[in-house]
Order: structure tokens, then C-alpha cells, then sequence
């Protein structure tokens, strides 16, 4: 906070907007990037300096052109989004980001979303594979 306090003008870059995440071990929950960002822009509002996160991760759009980028960079070839399978736990970011991409969206019940979370997601937000696990 004091760095942006004497540097407001610096990018405040955080790596992906996700309030929480669950310790799937041990039940409980913490803190995510995007909350502890949230947090510090909050505090900083109350001191005067204004400051917006610039979001890299899930669901934002940076991390998916940075895919595509390295798929035609490392093998040559830019093969078209929905080819590309994005799987991951979460509605919100996961599987909403590669819905926003184009990319085929799979999620994954590990425990961020429930069968019935997963059953009542729609637009965006609807995965289109589910699986039970990774095993």
C-alpha cells in the first residue's frame, strides 16, 4: 500500500480476480489475489489514492490470448479456440473464461462447484463437459 501511496500512477497487476480459494484438504478457506487486491484498493480509496487492479487471470481475456500466443509460437500452429479444452473447478472464473474465449469449457467437481451449482449454471457460465474428477 505504500509503495502505491507514493506511486499511484504504477500498475497494480494482479494475477487473477478470485476472492477465495479452498484448501480442499482441509475444508477451510483463503483469502484470494483478487480479494487481497479488492482489499488494498479499498484501503487506499480511504487515503485518497485511486487505483484499478489490472486482472491477468481467469476470466479475463489476457490469459487466453496469451494461450493462443503460445500455441502458435512454441508449435506453429493457431488451431481454432473451441479445439482448445479449458479444465478447471470453478464457474465463475474457469469455466466462464473459456466460454468468453470461445474455448470448450470443462469443468471439473472438485469441490468450488457443487453437481447442482454445475446443473443450475447458465449463459456464460454453463460448462460444456463436466467431469467428477481428474482420476
Amino acid at each position: 500500500m505504500n509503495f502505491f501511496r507514493r506511486h499511484p500512477e504504477r500498475l497494480f497487476i494482479v494475477p487473477n480476480p478470485d476472492g477465495y480459494w479452498p484448501s480442499p484438504s482441509s475444508g477451510i478457506f483463503g483469502i484470494g489475489a483478487g480479494g487481497q487486491a479488492r482489499c488494498i484498493q479499498l484501503i487506499l480509496k480511504e487515503m485518497g489514492v485511486e487505483i484499478e487492479p489490472i486482472y491477468l487471470g481467469k476470466p479475463h481475456a489476457a490469459i487466453y490470448e496469451h494461450t493462443l500466443y503460445e500455441l502458435e509460437r512454441r508449435f506453429g500452429v493457431l488451431p481454432e479456440p473451441e479445439r482448445i479444452l479449458m479444465l478447471g473447478d470453478s464457474l465463475a472464473s474457469d469455466v466462464r473464461g473459456a466460454n468468453r474465449a470461445g474455448f470448450t469449457s470443462a469443468l471439473v467437481l472438485t469441490g468450488i462447484t457443487t453437481p447442482e451449482m454445475a446443473a443450475n449454471a447458465d449463459g456464460e457460465f454453463r460448462p460444456g463437459l463436466i467431469f467428477d474428477s481428474i482420476a
